[in-house]
């Protein structure tokens, strides 16, 4: 299994996870720039919606990839493995699963763990208060 750099975008107009090819994201900003059906490069201020969230490298039981404010429920697969549900983010160079509410987070590559996405937080926000959202 290799590292796979792969991006998609939440529109913020519908707070909608979408596939998007014709475009390109900005590695400093962060900001996403479109191309016509010319192939013309549109611009980022056509795009001020779109944010593009990171693949996780890692998909759950269902085989589903996991992306950057994804909602996890983790199940520990062996003993003393902790069970959380929070959402998964990037912070000092690892994946994390976080739980703001309980303040804890726990390492989101697991061998044993059984994790399933059950939601996300651009389009779930009744989730929030489970997956410790703040």
């Amino acid at each position: 299994m290799g590292f796979k750099l792969k991006f998609k975008l939440v529109d913020t107009k519908t707070n909608e996870v979408v596939d998007y090819i014709n475009c390109s994201i900005a590695v400093a900003d962060g900001t996403v720039q479109s191309f016509n059906r010319k192939c013309e490069l549109e611009g980022t201020a056509v795009n001020a919606h779109l944010r593009p969230i990171q693949y996780a490298n890692k998909d759950d039981i269902n085989k589903k990839e996991i992306y950057q404010g994804f909602i996890v429920d983790r199940k520990g697969g062996v003993p003393g493995e902790e069970d959380i549900i929070g959402i998964v983010d990037f912070m000092e160079c690892a994946w994390w699963i976080v739980n703001h509410k309980e303040q804890r987070a726990v390492p989101l590559f697991s061998k044993t763990a059984i994790d399933t996405i059950i939601g996300n937080i651009y389009k779930n926000k009744e989730l929030y208060e489970v997956a410790g959202y703040e």
